[in-house]
């Protein structure tokens, strides 16, 4: 049986649907999944590698029309993401650079947070949880001696 490595908390919309930024959504990673992976350097072609996939599997199906950013930002060049990104206005979910600097220092039993930062639309909110999603089903392949 595997073992859970993220939960998805706070999702929720506003009562006006086109109230800018009302989106929200939270996700905490696990502290052991996150400290692997910020241990793990990636090569330039393997960050190319997700920011491919991002991308192709996540963006463009979302939004086939728009040209995309590069979806993820690695900390470090690492495995682990500081934020992942949807369209523009900085809409993003990220995590703390605090939280990340301390992740092998401080509270062992913690989770890193991430949170939703100008998300407009359920479109938006989607992508980013997606996004994060296909980022951690793809650690099991970069995380394996």
């Amino acid at each position: 049986m595997s073992r859970i490595v993220f939960t998805v908390a706070n999702l929720e919309s506003p009562e006006n649907p086109h109230e800018l930024g009302g989106y929200k959504a939270r996700i905490y990673l696990d502290r052991e999944l996150a400290l692997k992976a910020k241990n793990r350097k990636l090569t330039v072609d393997e960050i190319k590698t997700f920011q491919r996939l991002g991308r192709e599997r996540v963006l463009s199906r979302l939004w086939p029309e728009r040209l995309m950013p590069e979806p993820y930002r690695f900390y470090e060049d690492s495995l682990l993401i500081q934020a992942c990104h949807v369209g523009s206005n900085c809409c993003c979910m990220h995590a703390s650079a605090i939280d990340i600097l301390c992740l092998d220092k401080t509270f062992p039993n913690n989770p890193i947070e991430y949170n939703a930062h100008n998300v407009d639309n359920l479109a938006q909110q989607f992508g980013l949880l997606s996004l994060f999603s296909l980022w951690v089903d793809y650690n099991d392949i970069f995380l394996k001696p």
